[in-house]
């Protein structure tokens, strides 16, 4: 029993000592600033930190202002580790970043370029596995910050990009950096009018997983605006913290003014009430209404739900009760905070009733929208409001099985394509390399235009780019896709294009899709219908031709294979890649490109409920980095799954290799623990070092003197010697672990974060020792 209170009295004792280490003091080398080449031996310090064991030495470092910084160990004699940490008084927090064989041309030693803002370091030089020895540190630092300042709403900055200015690896040119908060939601307009030379706009979150760097892109802007070549970028931002870089087409750089407009998100309207599919009209008056969306006459808002996917007709057409102009308009309605999200239609004098306006709108399937009746100009008074929904109300159910192949049409390629002839009203089953035909003028209307439509079925047998192809049909085509449901009815809508492809107005859609089954709409544009063909053309193989990996001699291949389906008319090949920490990769078609090449990277779709398999794209890059025309991109990553896409600029193609250089560990997770050392005595003679014994000798018993032991006494000895090992490594690593740290000659030791009360700080100086007393409750 005894035994027992001692090893729990012990082991709550050794959480308490780790618990108050929530910052870890570290024994310094010393200070090193801008300019500073600094030679050391790291087999004179001892391991704190990394995966392996070798031991490393801790420098603090300031950084004077928000920029690159540079931190290179060539010329040192062993296979050298360089790592960064944010560092608060004496003591090391989170890592911000680290660099192993990966980056400079070093070789086994390191030239770590990082991006920090103003604040307190530590430069460690750390050793691969056991590696140790001599070596040179150097430090280089911007001679010029990052941000030229803030721009705030309402405020206008000038500068010009030819001098003072910081080149981004995934932005090409030279760039001026703005801080940016934005005070609320709302749109914010960011204008370079009367600007010098064609400039380019970009913004950025600014992510505070890296220290408030540049974070994922919100939106960037060329020749957008009234301004011809001087952007002028609209976008709508949530609250919160941004960068705004000012930069130039291509290498263009000169005198610049920037101005910013910002115009917060309006209140949630007050809804008069909840509008249902094929009610009764609901009745109202705008006379006690608000005034919000933009004219002077008010408005009054409802409620709507869409039950499916398709095109419903909001009408005020009713001449008997609707007694003014009226003004329609549709809004997505927020569901976190009730307000109106995106303009989906606004509407006056439409429809066939003159002044009472009818619009007709596609509205998606399960998504709740905010329909306002507001009037033209001041008019208000009473109205009549209906909502008509989508007709059929079912879902699109497939007709006849296909017909017997048939001759394809002369315009047809040579060889011929097994033809589909339309069913009941809707289309059949159309298949890969098949071409179905039809005339939409037999068809219904249910999503997109006013135009009719027929409906296929296409299951898709792998994950891979389909192309819907309506080269040939006799009239101005739409061509939608959306997913089929187990039950036949529509889901979500993957992929739609008007006047896309190589055939003016005859729709050529490529997408990416996976394996499964899905609705291939044919369509046209406003009201137009007629004959058609739709050909089917399928992936041969999946979509990712490979995985690419961290290091090694990356994935090679000739895009003249691929296809063209984001980004430029050139096509593309993917790779699947797994971001394994989050950090720093780079993506490089350095080496082996024959052509000019444009790189992008997605996200992984996180479900396949939409059909698509590319998710959110993370960054796209053309002439980035140190190759010219042989695209570079260096891009901070959170751990998961991603596409990397290797296209071309406009429609170039050909050989490539493609790299991945990736960060060995997660730049968001501090180090568990940072060993400690022992307190050095009055001389110069460190205490011993309490360390967990490797290995415990285990007792023997001999066999005469174990025959005369029964067996629930073996037992019982065996158990007892179990928790006498195990109170014994507990009370060695309560010592290892909470020990004092070992500081050098002429330093102090700084005292753990928590600890309260009297304590004696011995300073150690040439041998001597001096008592300093005092009490921290006083802090």
């Amino acid at each position: 029993m005894t035994m027992l209170v001692l090893f729990v009295a012990t082991t709550a004792a050794l959480f308490e000592c780790v618990r108050t280490q929530r910052s870890i003091p570290v024994a310094d080398e010393g200070t090193i600033a801008c300019g500073s080449l600094i030679t050391g031996n790291t087999s004179e310090g001892v391991h704190r930190t990394g995966f392996g064991t070798a031991p490393d030495h801790w420098w603090k470092f300031t950084a004077p202002v928000h920029g690159n910084y540079s931190f290179t160990s060539c010329g040192s004699s062993y296979d050298s580790v360089i790592r960064v940490f944010n560092r608060t008084g004496g003591n090391h927090t989170s890592q911000v970043t680290s660099c192993d064989d990966d980056c400079g041309t070093c070789g086994n030693n390191e030239m770590l370029t990082v991006e920090l803002e103003v604040g307190s370091y530590f430069i460690v030089l750390d050793g691969y596995d056991s590696a140790q020895g001599l070596y040179r540190l150097r430090v280089t630092c911007p001679t010029v910050a990052i941000f030229q300042s803030a721009i705030a709403c309402g405020g206008q900055v000038s500068g010009n990009t030819s001098i003072s200015s910081v080149s981004r690896s995934t932005l090409r040119g030279a760039q001026h950096h703005y801080s940016f908060t934005a005070p609320y939601d709302g749109m914010f307009d960011f204008n370079s009018c009367g600007s010098a030379f064609a400039t380019s706009l970009h913004v950025f979150q600014r992510s505070t997983a890296r220290g408030g760097l540049l974070g994922e892109q919100a939106s960037y802007c060329d020749d957008c605006g009234p301004c011809g070549m001087n952007a002028v970028l609209s976008l709508r931002l949530s609250a919160g913290n941004y960068i705004v870089v000012m930069g130039g087409f291509e290498t263009a750089h000169g005198v610049y003014t920037l101005g910013a407009t910002c115009t917060p998100a309006p209140a949630a309207p007050i809804s008069a009430g909840t509008l249902q599919c094929r009610s009764a009209p609901t009745q109202g008056s705008t006379v006690d209404g608000s005034t919000s969306i933009g004219h002077a006459a008010p408005e009054v808002f409802y409620i709507f739900t869409a039950p499916q996917t398709g095109l419903y007709e909001v009408s005020t057409c009713d001449s008997a009760l609707t007694t003014f102009d009226t003004f329609l308009f549709i809004f997505e309605r927020n569901n976190q905070n009730n307000t109106r999200g995106r303009q989906i239609a606004a509407c006056d004098d439409c429809g066939p009733c003159g002044a009472h306006a009818e619009v007709i709108v596609m509205l998606i399937g399960g998504v709740t929208y905010w329909i306002a009746v507001g009037g033209f100009a001041m008019a208000q008074g009473n109205f009549s409001l209906r909502v008509s929904c989508p007709r059929p109300t079912a879902s699109p159910t497939v007709g006849a099985a296909p017909t017997a192949a048939t001759p394809a049409p002369a315009s047809a390629p040579p060889t011929p394509h097994p033809v589909v002839a339309v069913g009941n009203g809707y289309g059949g089953s159309v298949a890969c390399s098949q071409r179905a035909t039809g005339d939409t003028a037999t068809g219904t209307n249910m999503s997109g235009n006013l135009a009719l439509e027929h409906w296929w079925v296409l299951v898709a047998p792998v994950n891979g780019v389909y192309t819907m192809s309506t080269c040939g049909s006799s009239y101005d085509t739409y061509v939608y896709v959306y997913t089929r449901l187990g039950n036949g009815s529509v889901g979500e809508a993957v992929a739609r294009c008007d006047d896309c492809g190589p055939c003016g107005l005859q729709s050529v859609l490529s997408t990416a899709l996976t394996s499964g089954t899905f609705w291939i709409v044919m369509g046209g544009y406003l009201n137009h219908s007629g004959t058609y063909q739709l050909e089917i053309v399928c992936p041969t193989s999946a979509l990712a031709l490979g995985t690419l990996s961290c290091g090694g001699a990356g994935v090679q291949g000739n895009t003249t294979e691929g296809v063209s389906t984001i980004g430029h008319d050139a096509p593309e090949h993917y790779y699947s890649f797994v971001a394994r920490w989050n950090g720093i990769y780079n993506f490089s078609s350095c080496l082996g490109s024959s052509y000019d090449t444009y790189m992008h990277v997605y996200t992984a779709a996180t479900a396949s409920s939409n059909g698509a398999l590319l998710g959110d794209l993370v960054v796209a890059c053309d002439d980035c980095g140190e190759c010219g025309t042989r695209a570079v991109i260096t891009q901070y990553l959170a751990a998961g799954d991603y596409f990397v896409v290797i296209d071309g600029y406009s429609r170039s193609s050909g050989a490539y290799n493609v790299t991945a250089s990736c960060p060995v560990t997660d730049e968001q997770t501090a180090p568990s623990t940072a060993a400690t050392t022992a307190v050095p005595t009055a001389a110069t003679t460190a205490l011993p070092t309490a360390t967990p014994p490797s290995h415990q000798p285990t007792p023997t018993i001999s066999e005469n003197t174990a025959s005369a032991v029964s067996k629930s006494e073996s037992i019982g000895t065996l158990v007892g010697l179990i928790v006498l090992g195990t109170l014994l490594f507990v009370v060695v690593v309560a010592v290892w672990i909470c020990k004092p740290n070992k500081v050098k000659s002429g330093t102090s030791i700084t005292e753990r974060l928590g600890d309260q009360g009297p304590y004696e700080n011995p300073v150690y100086s040439g041998g001597t020792s001096t008592n300093i007393h005092g009490s921290t409750s006083e802090v």
